[in-house]
């Protein structure tokens, strides 16, 4: 069985970013979302949380939408760590400057995700009980 060191668990999952970030490819072999699903269950498990900040979040919450996990993707961008300040400015933490842009541009493209969706799932992927109604969003990537 794999274990983890503190290597392998700290800083940005960015493995998540190859379906959260960047959309399915459009030729060639596909990505074997098996895989995918499994890498997010065992980044959700066993990542060094305190060790993320900025879009780590946002892309997290992204690959969960793709993934089809609308409950996963809010509790990412709800979780307690992605912080913003009293003027609504993204923290950087104690390793880049705030306001940390990134953290706050990533969380808009995660919400206009779940507000049009993207390509191959347009619409709006809200949690069931928000009753949330969007209007002029197109699908993203």
């Amino acid at each position: 069985m794999w274990k983890p060191n503190s290597t392998t668990v700290t800083d940005h999952p960015a493995m998540s970013g190859i379906f959260g970030l960047l959309p399915p490819p459009s030729s060639g072999p596909s990505l074997n979302l098996t895989t995918v699903k499994n890498t997010a269950d065992k980044i959700r498990d066993l990542w060094a949380w305190d060790d993320c900040w900025g879009w780590d979040f946002p892309m997290l919450a992204m690959n969960s939408l793709r993934l089809g996990d609308v409950d996963q993707a809010v509790a990412y961008l709800l979780d307690p760590l992605f912080r913003f300040d009293d003027a609504g400015y993204p923290e950087g933490g104690l390793r880049v400057p705030t306001p940390y842009f990134p953290g706050s541009s990533s969380f808009l493209l995660a919400v206009a995700m779940m507000a049009g969706g993207w390509d191959g799932e347009p619409g709006s992927h809200f949690p069931e009980d928000w009753k949330a109604r969007v209007e002029g969003f197109i699908p993203g990537l």
